[in-house]
């Protein structure tokens, strides 16, 4: 009782930073699972994945998966039962509403051009406001174009790309699922399904539009873990590998907005596929 009283001021402060993190199964589980947390889904990441639901976005968007489905099935095969890759791009293009038709016919053109497939690439660079990080995911057939391109739009607005783990040390790969929670039963322990279908950590977030519970995973392990959890709920599931950043960096709203303009010229970038940060806005 002593040892698990040391652990209420943690809980306490996870609520009042707003982390609403089951901290009454918290206390009950410590003993056996450690739950850590994550920064990483703050207003950028919020951004990504309600973005692909506005309808002057979807266009872009349905190419960008489509040439990053072309991307999955040329590194391991057309059967995402067995290719990680493949089934995470079949995920999100679910949850956009990317027409079975369109992906039928990206499949046929990646069987078919297998050679022409561009490569995912990840860039790092250091915003310039407030010391934040960037990692940035591109898919390019010419790493030559893209690079200039990108340290380009990095340079206008104040930016650098880094070298190679200057600034992913500041992230850890993750998998990410997430479900509504309206799809959720009320007498059910989230901590317990998650335990039990092999995810590390289980965060609820909510906001004007939607309630969204988000399990966290090892990314070897997301396509197993979204299988287990596709079982229990018997709904629809979101499903990505992402770059989770681990310490927040608080900037100005100022510079915030700088910041946003950045990273909003970078998604525009045809080579683009996410923007990820460790930068948000700071307490008033």
């Amino acid at each position: 009782r002593n040892k698990m009283a040391a652990f209420v001021p943690i809980v306490r402060s996870l609520q009042q930073n707003g982390y609403r993190r089951w901290s009454r199964h918290l206390k009950q589980q410590l003993t056996t699972v450690f739950v850590r947390g994550y920064a990483g889904h703050n207003k950028w990441s919020k951004i990504r994945h309600k973005k692909a639901a506005v309808e002057v976005q979807r266009s872009k968007e349905f190419t960008k998966l489509g040439r990053e489905l072309m991307a999955a099935v040329r590194d391991g095969g057309a059967n995402p039962e067995s290719n990680l890759k493949l089934s995470n791009v079949l995920s999100r293009a679910k949850t956009i509403g990317m027409p079975k038709a369109t992906i039928e016919r990206v499949f046929d053109s990646a069987k078919k051009r297998l050679s022409q497939v561009g490569e995912v690439v990840v860039l790092e660079a250091k915003t310039g406001q407030g010391g934040g990080d960037l990692i940035i995911e591109v898919i390019t057939d010419n790493k030559r174009r893209t690079r200039p391109e990108i340290r380009a739009i990095l340079t206008k607005h104040g930016a650098k790309m880094g070298d190679s783990g200057s600034s992913m040390f500041n992230f850890v790969h993750k998998g990410v699922i997430s479900v509504e929670k309206k799809n959720l039963s009320s007498n059910e322990d989230i901590l317990d399904i998650a335990i039990s279908c092999g995810a590390e950590d289980v965060l609820e977030e909510a906001d004007d539009e939607e309630d969204l519970v988000y399990f966290y995973c090892n990314v070897n392990d997301l396509s197993q873990v979204t299988s287990k959890l596709q079982d229990h709920f018997k709904t629809d599931l979101t499903s990505t590998a992402e770059y989770l950043p681990q310490n927040d960096i608080q900037l100005s709203e100022d510079m915030l907005d700088k910041v946003t303009n950045l990273i909003a010229k970078l998604e525009d970038h045809n080579d683009v596929l996410r923007v990820y940060t460790n930068i948000v806005q700071c307490p008033s």
